[in-house]
């Protein structure tokens, strides 16, 4: 197994991952699909990322940061729409492929597991401005789940090679904190970085979702740790992370 350092703006929990291996899980099965089917492809595609989950929770551990890394990026991609047999037509899976593979790694993260980054209010004076969550370590990156969310902040999340979407709490709303975010503004800021970032074929879109006013949906299919896998038992992310402890210690 080959190991690549992830260097993307995260927490040193977020450093390592099998990228070989999982380039491979989404690789190989399609171009065997080729012959056998897009549906069969995509089956032994989700095979293959649960059972490297399975060997890492054998050789590793359940609870470890490395564990919890690696679990989290395999879920993401179960729920991309390379890998997801449901919403996406076969012809857009081989042309996403075809974008995937040309990323780095740190760019390979963030589309399958998209880094959410949180902003809280800070006022000086009558001026009132959202600053980056950091941590002992730096910027901190939120887990993809609305129990993560606080309503009283507003959230980035950056994966998506298309779009990059900007999440009000409901909260916000009373602050006086325009929407889209006023020129000058960290969080304007950020989001003129992603953008703009080195490599990039395409600038992404932005999209805005302000809570409690605005359809939900497009936040929600961005956290996929509240989604469904057939390997979650209908407990999202927990529940595969149990699933795939089982099978690891029995193995």
């Amino acid at each position: 197994m080959c190991f690549f350092f992830l260097k993307f703006r995260a927490p040193p929990e977020f450093y390592i991952l099998p990228l070989t291996d999982l380039l491979r899980i989404i690789g190989v099965p399609w171009a065997e699909s080729r012959l056998i089917g897009p549906s069969e492809g995509v089956d032994g595609a989700s095979k293959a990322a649960y059972r490297l989950v399975v060997t890492w929770t054998k050789r590793v551990g359940s609870g470890t940061k490395s564990h919890d890394v690696v679990a989290k990026l395999v879920y993401g991609l179960l729920r991309s729409k390379i890998i997801h047999p449901i919403g996406t037509h076969p012809d857009e899976r081989v042309a996403l492929w075809s974008s995937v593979r040309r990323l780095s790694a740190g760019d390979l993260a963030r589309f399958v597991y998209p880094s959410l980054r949180e902003f809280r209010r800070a006022s000086d004076g009558e001026k009132v401005d959202y600053s980056e969550t950091e941590g002992e370590n730096g910027t901190v990156i939120v887990g993809l789940k609305r129990q993560a969310l606080r309503e009283d902040a507003i959230y980035i999340l950056d994966g998506d090679l298309d779009e990059v979407l900007v999440y009000y709490g409901i909260e916000t709303a009373g602050y006086g904190f325009p929407c889209p975010p006023p020129r000058g503004s960290e969080l304007e800021r950020a989001i003129h970085e992603i953008r703009h970032r080195e490599g990039q074929t395409f600038m992404p879109r932005v999209s805005y979702v302000r809570g409690g006013i605005d359809d939900p949906a497009p936040l929600e299919e961005y956290l996929v740790e509240d989604l469904e896998t057939e390997y979650s038992n209908s407990l999202g992310f927990q529940g595969f992370v149990a699933m795939a402890g089982v099978e690891g210690l029995q193995s």
